[in-house]
C-alpha cells in the first residue's frame, strides 16, 4: 500500500500480466517496464510496514529481506506468529503428537489421473515444501526449528462409518472395505424424482471431463483461465454459482435445486472444481509436530523487526505521500520506525510502504483511505466461512488394537 500518486507499474494487462490466469508470466514482460531509473540504494533503505504475522506476512518479509530490502517493520495484532496456522498442544509438546491444529491440517501432494494412472504432483502446494527447505537451510538444520513431512492418512481401509445408527452384528458400524465389498451395509441412496435425474445430467454435462483435473493439478492459473474464459460450454465458468446456473440459465425449479443439494451453493464453481482436485489427492502430508513448526521456523530471522499487540484501527495517507498505520497500543516496546508517537492511546507510525495482509475480514473493520472500487469491494463483500473444531484426546490409541486395527 502506498500513496496512490506514487509512481507504479500497472499490475494488469497493460504490462502483460493476466491477473485471472498465469500472472506469473507476466514477470517477463514487467523485466523491460520498469518506471525509470532507479537508485537501488535508496529504494532499499525505504522503510516498509506488514500488517499481520501470518503466513503471507512471514513470507512477504522473507522475500523483502532477501532481496536486500534494510527496513522492514511486521506489526502482529496477537502475541503469535502464524496466524490461523496454529496448533494447539493437548498434552505434552510436538513430538508427544497429542495436539489439534485449529486451522489447516495438511497437504495434498499428488492427484492419479483416472485414465493414466500417472501420478501428478499438484504443483499448487509445491511452494510449501520448497518453503520448508528454504527454512531449514537458513537455520542451519536446527532439531528445534526443522520442518519435515511425514504421511497424513486422509482414510483408511479400516475406518469406520457409523451412519443413521446401523451396526454390525459384533456392535461395531462396518468399515470402509467392507462396504467397498457389500455395498448393501452403507445407507442406500434415495431415489431421485425423473426432473431431478435430468437436472444432474445437464450439470453433469456441464462440467469439465477429467482431463480438466490434471490441468489443475499441473498448473492451477492456466486451468482457473481456461474455465473462466471457455468454463460452462462458454458461458465464463467464473461467472456463475451452481444455485445460480441451476436456476437462472438451466431454469431449474427450487425444489430440483434444493433435491441436488445445490441450494446454498452460492460461491464459484470453480472454487469447487479446484476443492474437488484437493480432496481426489491420493497422497498427503503434514508437517511432523504440528504446523505450528512452519511460522516457528521464521521467528530467528523475524524477531528483531516484529511487534506484537499493534491492533492496527486505522490506515492513512500522510501529505508527504507516505502510509501512517493508528493502532491501539497493548505492548510497551516501541516501534523502530519514523514518525513515532506515543502521546496518546492511540499509536501511530508512519511508514514509506505498507503490506496489509491481514485478512479482509479484519480490514473492514479499520478506517482506510480512498481505495479503488475493485479492492474496496473485495475488502467490503469478499465472503468468509467459520469453523468450528472438536479435539477428543483419549488415553491410549485404542484405533490401532484388535479389533480396529487401524
Amino acid at each position: 500500500m502506498a500513496n496512490k500518486d506514487t509512481e507504479s507499474i500497472p499490475m494488469d494487462s497493460t504490462t502483460g500480466v493476466e491477473t485471472l490466469g498465469p500472472w506469473f508470466n507476466g514477470v517477463a514482460a514487467l523485466q523491460n517496464k520498469q518506471p525509470g531509473p532507479v537508485d537501488v540504494e535508496e529504494a532499499k533503505s525505504n522503510h516498509i510496514a506488514i500488517v499481520g504475522a501470518g503466513m503471507s506476512g512471514l513470507m512477504s518479509y522473507l522475500v523483502l529481506t532477501q532481496a536486500g530490502m534494510k527496513n522492514v517493520t511486521i506489526l502482529e495484532a496477537s502475541q503469535r506468529l502464524g496466524g490461523r496456522v496454529h496448533t494447539e498442544y493437548l498434552s505434552g509438546g510436538p513430538f508427544d503428537y497429542s495436539y489439534q491444529e485449529m486451522g489447516p491440517m495438511r497437504f495434498p501432494v499428488t492427484y492419479q489421473d483416472p485414465e493414466t494412472q500417472e501420478k501428478i504432483n499438484i504443483t499448487d502446494h509445491q511452494l510449501v515444501f520448497q518453503l520448508a527447505d528454504e527454512l531449514n537451510k537458513l537455520n542451519g538444520y536446527d532439531k528445534n526449528l526443522t520442518v519435515e513431512f511425514i504421511k497424513w492418512v486422509q482414510s483408511n481401509p479400516k475406518g469406520l462409518v457409523y451412519e443413521n445408527g446401523f451396526k454390525l452384528p459384533t456392535g461395531l458400524p462396518p468399515t470402509v472395505e467392507q462396504i467397498r465389498a457389500d455395498p448393501s451395509l452403507s445407507t442406500p441412496a434415495k431415489a431421485q424424482e425423473e426432473s431431478v435425474k435430468a437436472l444432474s445430467e445437464e450439470l453433469e454435462a456441464a462440467m469439465p471431463d477429467e482431463s480438466f483435473y490434471t490441468l489443475i493439478a499441473k498448473n492451477m492459473f492456466k486451468a482457473h483461465k481456461e474455465w473462466t474464459e471457455n468454463g460452462l460450454k462458454g458461458l465464463g465458468g467464473d461467472t456463475w454459482s451452481e444455485f445460480a446456473y441451476l436456476m437462472y440459465h438451466l431454469n431449474a425449479t427450487l425444489k430440483d435445486v434444493d433435491a441436488l443439494g445445490a441450494l446454498n451453493s452460492h460461491g464459484s464453481i470453480w472454487a469447487e472444481l479446484y476443492e474437488g482436485l484437493y480432496f481426489s489427492a491420493v497422497d498427503w502430508v503434514t508437517i511432523d509436530g504440528g504446523l505450528n513448526r512452519l511460522p516457528l521456523a521464521f521467528a530467528p530471522h523475524v524477531a528483531k523487526d516484529t511487534y506484537m499487540g499493534r491492533k492496527i484501527e486505522r490506515i492513512q495517507y500522510t501529505n508527504d505521500s507516505k502510509v501512517q498505520l493508528v493502532w491501539r497500543d497493548v505492548s510497551s516496546r516501541p516501534v523502530k520506525s519514523v514518525g513515532l508517537d506515543t502521546s496518546r492511546d492511540l499509536k501511530n507510525a508512519t511508514f514509506d510502504y505498507a503490506i496489509v495482509s491481514a485478512p479482509f475480514s479484519v480490514v473492514r473493520s479499520w478506517r482506510l483511505p480512498s481505495l479503488p472500487t475493485p479492492i474496496t469491494n473485495a475488502i467490503n463483500g469478499l465472503p468468509y466461512q467459520g469453523a468450528c473444531k472438536v479435539a477428543l484426546e483419549y488415553s491410549e490409541r485404542f484405533w490401532e488394537k484388535a479389533p480396529y486395527g487401524m
